[in-house]
């Protein structure tokens, strides 16, 4: 039998908010590859969320169809980890695939969930908030970016920092512009040098002589120095 919207929600619903592995097994599912291509399989089996997702991704266009329609939603993202972002009124929020908002504010903006956490927007202010719709800490920014490797870069007044997933700063440092954690470090400039600090918050090297660093990957990192 075909994949209905209803089996899809009770599925994800029971996964809605974890982020731990799991498994889906349907008795008999037939799904369309393409066109042409019928496959008929008694037994699929998931690693994580995102693959149930991407598997059935034509059901959740439906899924989405109908809680649009269902809450009166201005528009409606793609499930991640069975947590969408809506908009309504000028306002977003999160759902799970029952239509249940998460959490009980609405906010400016929204981001995706990266690494768990989320940064959110309301009165030109931004925090983080897991995926329960809890604030991580009680910490206000002027500006704020994703989660890379468990390190986000954030702005207070003029200056960017990191903080961890606790919300704790790694360095008092203030830097002009700061950029994703690659590697096991940030790339940082400073009065318009760059150079490279750890999660610890310590330069990787004395000397500030590079006009251009890049993120590492394998142990390596591009830069550029003028002559």
């Amino acid at each position: 039998m075909d994949v209905t919207c209803e089996q899809l929600k009770q599925e994800l619903s029971q996964v809605q908010t974890s982020f731990e592995d799991f498994s889906l097994s349907i008795n008999t599912i037939s799904f369309t590859e393409g066109l042409d291509k019928l496959i008929d399989k008694q037994l699929i089996l998931t690693s994580s969320v995102e693959e149930l997702e991407n598997l059935l991704e034509t059901y959740t266009v439906e899924l989405k169809r109908e809680l649009a329609q269902k809450l009166g939603l201005d528009h409606i993202e793609k499930f991640f980890r069975g947590i969408a972002k809506v908009k309504k009124d000028n306002e977003e929020c999160f759902i799970n695939t029952k239509g249940e908002q998460i959490g009980t504010e609405k906010y400016d903006y929204t981001s995706y969930f990266e690494e768990e956490i989320a940064y959110v927007v309301k009165n030109n202010k931004y925090f983080f908030i897991n995926a329960k719709g809890e604030k991580v800490d009680s910490q206000l920014y002027d500006g704020i970016w994703e989660f890379h490797e468990g390190m986000a870069r954030v702005k207070r007044g003029e200056g960017w920092f990191y903080v961890d997933k606790k919300g704790k700063e790694i360095t008092s440092k203030r830097y002009d512009a700061t950029y994703d954690f690659s590697g096991g470090f940030g790339s940082v400039k400073k009065d318009g040098k760059m150079f490279h600090i750890n999660a610890k918050g310590e330069e990787v090297y004395p000397s500030r002589e590079y006009d251009f660093v890049d993120g590492f990957r394998d142990g390596f990192a591009s830069v550029t120095k003028e002559r």
